[in-house]
């Protein structure tokens, strides 16, 4: 799919000329993965290359090449959007305008796997936020960023508390349960295992805290 935009461009003393700059958009592979996460790092959310290569090479279910595009201006790779298993999308673009054609495209492979709904992720304001909104896109949920300052002094932990890394998988059941204890409007546990894989999972930076 191309996408086409004409600006004219006056020449010296001559007639008007025109420029097309043209925008490809094309299903994505493992060779993209390194301009994918440049695209990330600029917009400033980026996991890093390995990060995502290892997301979309480990993701059950989720194949690139059907599941994955990108936009390219001549050979520069501006945008990208993914359709997750568990009807999560995700797009980045340099160019807001090319939102709603990644959007379309993760909304029709939404319905080819029989997905109902979809939904994204998005910082309030972005101009993926209002794409989103100018679609119809009703707000679900809001989250929060917490940041941590590691550089300084850490308390103890409070005493009768064991606390250890997550043992992989096996632990992610104890998690939702946890979860959906705290929070009444919790999908079930497949939806909300392909939620808090949607980025990239690494169970070694979970930590659990248990008692006795």
């Amino acid at each position: 799919m191309d996408l086409g935009s004409n600006f004219g461009v006056p020449s010296a003393g001559g007639p008007r000329s025109v420029v097309t700059l043209v925008t490809r958009l094309a299903p994505a592979g493992l060779d993209d993965v390194p301009a994918v996460s440049r695209v990330l790092d600029r917009l400033d959310l980026g996991l890093g290359v390995e990060v995502l290569r290892r997301d979309w090479t480990t993701r059950e279910g989720f194949d690139p090449g059907k599941d994955a595009w990108v936009a390219r201006d001549g050979g520069e790779v501006v945008g990208f959007a993914a359709c997750y298993p568990g009807a999560f999308g995700e797009a980045a673009a340099l160019d807001a305008s090319l939102y709603p054609s990644l959007l379309d495209l993760v909304e029709t492979r939404a319905i080819d796997r029989g997905d109902h709904t979809v939904s994204f992720l998005a910082e309030a304001e972005s101009p993926l936020w209002g794409t989103l909104a100018g679609r119809s896109y009703a707000e679900e949920d809001s989250y929060f960023n917490l940041r941590l300052d590691l550089t300084g002094p850490r308390g103890p932990v409070p005493a009768g508390i064991d606390v250890r890394p997550a043992e992989g998988h096996e632990d992610e059941r104890l998690v939702f349960e946890l979860v959906t204890s705290c929070y009444a409007d919790e999908p079930d546990f497949d939806r909300w295992r392909a939620w808090i894989t949607m980025w990239t999972f690494d169970p070694e930076l979970w930590l659990l805290g248990a008692v006795g």
